[in-house]
């Protein structure tokens, strides 16, 4: 059950990776949104393949785990409950304090799928130019307009990083602030842009949906064999 447990929302989330992977556009989607998908492809180990690894620091749980036998209430008996309460507090504060900073870093970050860094700069450049900003740039980094400061004379009002990973067909851009006004005119074009972009033919999006539906039909074949298994004493 945990396996199975483990690889269902990864498998969904490969499946929807692979959908976006396919799309005849490049795809934007929000920091915010992409950190929620991640976690919830990584759900099945946070949720039930973690607390079982804790777990196995007990021998009945151990027995349990592996050959079903133990007795787990004994645990109980012996005054462990305590232990085990603090334990899975501690794992649960641990999780969800891990996924809000998590997504709160991701504020200041967007995705964007199916398509390489040299396209999303060649775009970022043509708005800018249309828009009438010009910023400096440094390698992959734009620096937007010039803010007084009193320490250092003048600061970038924004600073835009794009950060390509070719292997994934995947961009990311990075903010600095999470929100500022360029950010904002930047991203409402770029959107329109890529959705009178057509983005190349890839095998990414393929294998993607390919592994995703073998883990999946993996897991409903489990399902199934697991109540069939379990039906099987009220069938005879």
């Amino acid at each position: 059950m945990i396996v199975l447990a483990f690889f269902f929302p990864l498998a969904i989330y490969l499946l929807v990776l692979g959908f976006v992977n396919r799309h005849r556009h490049p795809v934007l989607v929000s920091g915010v949104w992409d950190g929620i998908g991640l976690i919830f492809g990584a759900s099945g180990f946070l949720l039930f393949a973690g607390p079982a690894i804790l777990s196995t620091l007990s021998e009945r749980w151990r027995l349990f785990w592996l050959l079903g036998k133990g007795d787990i209430s004994a645990a109980v008996a012996e005054g462990a409950w305590p232990l085990w309460m603090f334990l899975a507090l501690l794992y649960f504060l641990l999780i969800v304090g891990g996924s809000a900073w998590y997504l709160w870093r991701q504020r200041s970050q967007t995705s964007i799928y199916n398509t390489d860094a040299d396209t999303i700069e060649r775009i970022v450049i043509d708005i800018c130019k249309e828009q009438g900003i010009n910023p400096m740039r440094s390698g992959n980094l734009f620096l937007f307009g010039a803010a007084p400061s009193s320490d250092l004379g003048e600061e970038p009002s924004a600073i835009l990083e794009i950060d390509g990973f070719t292997l994934m067909h995947h961009v990311t851009l990075r903010w600095e602030p999470a929100v500022s006004p360029v950010r904002r005119i930047v991203e409402t074009e770029l959107r329109l842009r890529l959705s009178e972009t057509v983005a190349d033919d890839g095998l990414l999006g393929g294998w993607l949906l390919i592994l995703g539906f073998v883990l999946l039909s993996f897991d409903l074949t489990g399902a199934f064999f697991l109540i069939v298994l379990n039906l099987h004493p009220f069938l005879r």
